[in-house]
């Protein structure tokens, strides 16, 4: 009794037959076969539960993000950079510039993980580098004012770096 019966089409074939050799079934209960309909629907069922994952898993991230940005309807978009300068100087390795400023928030919440976004101008007024910062140390707790400093390499000359603007971009209430 070397024989066994195949699975799906239920022709003889070898016991230890991993693969019928009449309809080329595989002879796993675990496996289904693709080409039987209840094959096709759990193959289908799998591409759409992780489709679902995925979809769900951005949503919630996309949640998570709008959490950020409001925190008991206070918008971070209320705070202002109340003053900043431009500073050009010497760093360990190179040169550099640092922005220092203050940021105001009127706002009943406390923020942190402040983003900001730098545009550095020539003395022309064209636009020679950006910069997209966060500062995961800086917490501006609720009506009050804060420092900052924002340090990078220079990419010009330094006297090419005449002036800057800075915008706050992004900020996560603080718990």
């Amino acid at each position: 009794m070397d024989q066994k019966q195949c699975l799906y089409c239920k022709q003889e074939i070898h016991k230890d037959a991993t693969r019928c050799p009449h309809c080329r079934s595989w002879q796993s209960k675990f496996l289904p076969d693709p080409q039987s309909p209840r094959g096709f629907i759990l193959v289908m069922l799998g591409v759409f539960l992780v489709m679902g994952l995925i979809i769900g898993a951005t949503e919630y991230y996309k949640a998570s993000k709008t959490k950020t940005a409001t925190a008991s309807g206070q918008a971070y978009s209320s705070m202002t950079i109340t003053k900043s300068e431009m500073v050009v100087h010497d760093c360990v390795c190179a040169k550099c510039f640092s922005i220092f400023g203050e940021i105001q928030n009127p706002t009943k919440t406390a923020w942190k993980r402040v983003s900001v976004y730098i545009e550095v101008f020539d003395s022309k007024g064209a636009l020679i580098d950006t910069s997209s910062e966060q500062d995961s140390d800086l917490i501006i707790f609720a009506n009050s004012k804060k420092a900052f400093r924002y340090t990078r390499p220079l990419m010009r000359k330094p006297e090419d770096y005449s002036s800057h603007k800075i915008f706050i971009t992004g900020a996560e209430a603080a718990q």
